[in-house]
């Protein structure tokens, strides 16, 4: 394909060669080449005004190493046909701060909107920005194009893989009674500040537990059932300086989910907190189920962006004094793992995944 330089030069050629042999021929062909050439320029620049481009991700939540949607919206407002365009697709990774591009060939955009869709597959989870950079209007022939910068972006998060772990959860962590406002649905309890709901009376109930006003209404005798609170015996720990080169925060951003819901999935509710530079505080996240844990992952794959500093666990005791946990997790960037202060397992950065399978965590 040629350029507008390439076209110049291709015309100063025919005059060259038509004043060497002195052909009129020749020099009528530069002439039509020139005028040619200036209304292809025209055309490509009054065509230009007319496109309205910008980037869409219907769904900017992906996973790893799986195809995700990304769709280019060519508006075409004038009234003639743009035979082909070329999009520079730009792909950044917040986390790594690095960026891989790619030219994609879109078709002819007529006089609507068009919609391009290309499939973008990300083998690393993180946060992702990807953007329009250049894109190339060609004209009629296909033979000249002229390039316009779009600013047009939007965010990608790519989920971690979760790799399985074995836990077991002890009568302690099961039964543990903490502080909380969040209570069990299913099963009824013993705090008396929550009223689980109410059932028939049965030999053996106290008259203080009779709900007077429904058994009034139904005539039969009704009492209270109280709620079971559903605290968290486990708090996991992150801490982390600032992506260097390798892979040890990615791994640990994969720990740290899997671990998670390892835990979520063995029915036992946790926090996840770590110091948030963005926010100049501890933060946490209560994992209890599906839509907590990747609001969690979702949340600090955007903080991993920030260089975060050490002492989470001593921040969040300052932060929250009353509070009490079975276990205390401390995962760092060094992929250690100690609970409640000591050593509990060092994993490698080869091989943390076989690790991390054969690793039974006992609660």
């Amino acid at each position: 394909m040629f350029n507008f330089f390439s076209g110049l030069a291709l015309i100063g050629a025919v005059f060259y060669i038509a004043m060497i042999y002195n052909s009129p021929a020749i020099a009528l062909l530069g002439v039509v080449l020139g005028v040619f050439f200036v209304l292809s320029f025209v055309w490509l620049l009054v065509l230009q005004t007319k496109l309205q481009i910008r980037l869409r991700i219907p769904v900017a939540v992906s996973e790893q190493k799986k195809k995700t949607a990304v769709e280019v919206l060519v508006e075409n407002k004038g009234g003639a046909v743009c035979p082909k365009l070329k999009l520079r697709l730009k792909v950044k990774n917040r986390l790594e701060k690095r960026f891989r591009a790619k030219w994609l060939a879109a078709g002819a955009a007529d006089r609507r909107e068009n919609r391009y869709v290309y499939q973008l597959f990300l083998e690393r989870s993180g946060s992702y920005e990807v953007s329009l950079g250049k894109v190339r209007i060609y004209d009629l022939t296909g033979l000249f194009s002229i390039g316009r910068r779009e600013k047009s972006s939007a965010g990608l998060t790519v989920l971690p893989e979760i790799t399985e772990t074995m836990v077991r959860l002890t009568a302690a962590a099961r039964n543990f009674f903490g502080e909380t406002d969040t209570y069990d649905s299913r099963f009824p309890g013993h705090d008396s500040s929550e009223m689980f709901g109410v059932r028939p009376f049965c030999d053996g109930d106290k008259i203080q537990r009779i709900h007077w006003k429904l058994s009034a209404k139904l005539d039969e005798w009704m009492v209270k059932e109280d709620s079971l609170p559903r605290a968290c015996p486990v708090v996991i720990f992150l801490e982390y300086q600032e992506w260097k080169k390798g892979r040890n925060l990615e791994i640990l951003l994969r720990l740290a989910g899997s671990l998670s819901f390892s835990l979520m999935d063995a029915g036992c509710p946790h926090f996840v907190s770590w110091f948030s530079r963005e926010s100049g505080d501890i933060v946490r996240f209560r994992v209890d189920k599906e839509e907590e844990f990747y609001l969690f992952l979702t949340f600090l794959m955007e903080d991993l962006q920030k260089t975060q500093e050490g002492g989470a666990e001593a921040r969040y005791r300052e932060k929250f004094p009353g509070e009490r946990y079975i276990y205390g997790l401390r995962l760092d960037d060094r992929l250690c793992v100690y609970r409640n202060g000591e050593m509990f397992v060092r994993f490698s950065s080869n091989k943390w995944e076989k690790q991390l399978q054969n690793t039974e965590w006992i609660f």
